[in-house]
């Protein structure tokens, strides 16, 4: 004999309201069970590289990739892809400017995080009778974004070469997964008149060069997923519902 039909045999009304109240509970529920356990839209991200306790990961925005990585001692490099000798060349009078952006995702291994970041930009420059500039901003996680100092180059005469370098800060972390974007400006500018060069170009910028240094560290406590947070409060909401219904 069904509970309904129990109920009536001992003279007692059956409460059709709350069975519909409790059904649209349970549908609440597995709504929420669905938004929590749902997969999030796939991102762009790239492995770059795996390295000894992490992995790196290029975000959609980057133009610099993984160029070389030294596992176990945390250090990545990143440079653009397919580019030939120079990124600009500018003739007499003329004045070239590009940016170029690093885009990365940092992920520890599990029982792992991050205690640190720094990292040096490099940017080989030749010029005959030509000037530029190298300079870079960035983001580290969710800190306010910084304008790091503009490194500015000129020669009036035959002929320069050297590399302009700029090292930024080191960042103290405490996470397992955190995201690092540096923009590089670049610039050449060629003076009025011949340069005397026998290509023709007054100035010569080279694509930017990255190396990050990361500190690793065990963990102190490992962090449960995100996941089983959830999972753990909706079935404390379950629990709470089943017994308001008793």
């Amino acid at each position: 004999m069904s509970s309904i039909e129990s109920s009536r045999a001992n003279g007692q009304p059956t409460d059709p309201r709350g069975l519909r109240q409790r059904i649209r509970r349970l549908r609440r529920c597995a709504a929420i069970l669905c938004t929590f356990l749902a997969v999030a839209p796939a991102t762009a991200e790239t492995l770059f590289a795996d390295q000894s306790d992490y992995k790196v990961y290029g975000l959609p925005a980057t133009e610099l990739t993984f160029f070389h990585g030294f596992s176990g001692i945390g250090i990545t490099s990143y440079s653009v892809p397919n580019l030939s000798t120079y990124a600009l060349l500018a003739g007499p009078g003329q004045s070239v400017q590009e940016t170029y952006d690093l885009a990365l995702r940092f992920v520890a291994d599990p029982g792992r995080q991050f205690t640190g970041v720094a990292w040096q930009l490099s940017v080989d420059v030749s010029t005959g009778q030509g000037s530029g500039y190298v300079s870079m901003n960035w983001l580290v996680g969710a800190n306010p974004q910084y304008n790091g100092a503009t490194a500015v180059w000129t020669n009036g005469a035959w002929f320069f070469n050297g590399t302009i370098t700029q090292d930024s800060p080191s960042y103290a972390l405490s996470t397992s997964d955190f995201t690092l974007n540096v923009a590089v400006p670049l610039a050449a500018v060629g003076f009025p008149g011949g340069c005397g060069t026998g290509d023709g170009y007054c100035a010569r910028v080279a694509g930017p060069y990255v190396k990050v240094f990361l500190e690793t560290a065990a963990a102190p406590v490992p962090e449960p997923g995100a996941a089983a947070l959830l999972l753990s409060g909706l079935l404390l909401v379950v629990a709470t519902i089943r017994r308001r219904d008793r």
